[in-house]
């Protein structure tokens, strides 16, 4: 294995634990179950509505946003 890619392995190592998520967190679905949720009166509700469609239709969170920056030789 080339330095460049070693370097890679160890910052993906580093990353995926920002990435990976086991299991929908009890506080974030005590949220969801709130009775504002279905009302979405203001975009905080509003955006818990989205986010609880989105989780019955996926069985998880969204896919973190944040992409790596990997080392590279280019």
């Amino acid at each position: 294995m080339n330095k460049f890619n070693a370097m890679n392995f160890d910052e993906c190592m580093i990353a995926i634990m920002d990435l990976w998520q086991p299991e929908i967190p009890p506080h974030i679905m005590d949220l969801l179950c709130h009775p504002r949720v279905e009302e979405g009166a203001t975009p905080f509700w509003l955006y818990l509505n989205a986010l609880k469609v989105f989780i019955e239709e996926n069985h998880r969170l969204p896919v973190s946003g944040k992409v790596p920056d990997m080392i590279s030789t280019s």
